[in-house]
């Protein structure tokens, strides 16, 4: 919620007021993509440590309950999920930002003269790097930190030894 909340209100609200204010041709927009990655770090950083065990949980129910592992068979086969598994609309908030980064240095690629645009853009980009790479680093913590726990939820001891 709070990622869709700061897409909502610092990119797409945005984005649309500056096409309106310009017309259909936009002249710059790193400013508000700097603006708006500013604001949305931390949903997306908390996003990415809550991740795994978003997944470990409905990995878990799945196993459990055998009516919710249909539902998702369902929905996964169903025709307007292009067959793609719950995983993927999971993970849809960290792609998206990556994506983001990509297509902002498409865009800073193909600008053709030097501008105090071209200049902000790389900011931005850089900006939304730094934030991706925070993102992928707090996935990969909290996946080991979940790794381990679910080992030793799985551990069976002899009798008289103690768990660590």
């Amino acid at each position: 919620d709070a990622v869709k909340k700061a897409n909502e209100d610092f990119l797409l609200a945005q984005l649309k007021y500056r096409q309106q204010e310009q017309g259909p041709w936009v002249k710059g927009f790193s400013d508000i993509f700097r603006e708006w990655i500013r604001k949305a770090k931390n949903a997306y950083i908390e996003y990415a440590a809550a991740f795994p065990n978003a997944t470990f949980l409905v990995r878990q129910e799945m196993e459990r309950n055998i009516e919710f592992q249909r539902f998702l068979d369902q929905a996964r086969n169903h025709k307007l999920s292009n067959k793609l598994g719950w995983d993927t609309y999971l993970k849809a908030p960290i792609t998206r930002l990556q994506h983001y980064g990509l297509l902002l240095s498409t865009v800073h690629k193909n600008m053709r003269e030097d501008s105090e645009e071209k200049a902000n853009l790389h900011t931005a980009i850089e900006e939304i790097r730094i934030v991706t790479l925070e993102c992928d680093a707090r996935v990969a913590e909290m996946s080991r930190k979940g790794e381990l726990l679910d080992l030793g939820s799985k551990l069976i001891l002899r009798p008289g030894m103690k768990g660590v």
